[in-house]
């Protein structure tokens, strides 16, 4: 059977959440690594046209 849509936000469940966390905890963590270790931005490829490929970096 079809479950009726109420309109409302539905429950997330405890799987859900573990990974929402999971995700922000590595993007967070990566973006605070290169913030405080700024020497770790040398191991990421600079794209075409980026201000770092333009200063020959």
């Amino acid at each position: 059977m079809i479950q009726p849509f109420y309109g409302g936000r539905e429950k997330m469940n405890a799987a859900t959440l573990f990974l929402v966390f999971l995700t922000l905890k590595l993007i967070f963590g990566l973006a605070f690594l290169l913030w405080r270790y700024p020497r770790l931005r040398d191991y990421l490829p600079a794209w075409p046209g980026s201000p770092a490929d333009e200063a020959g970096v």
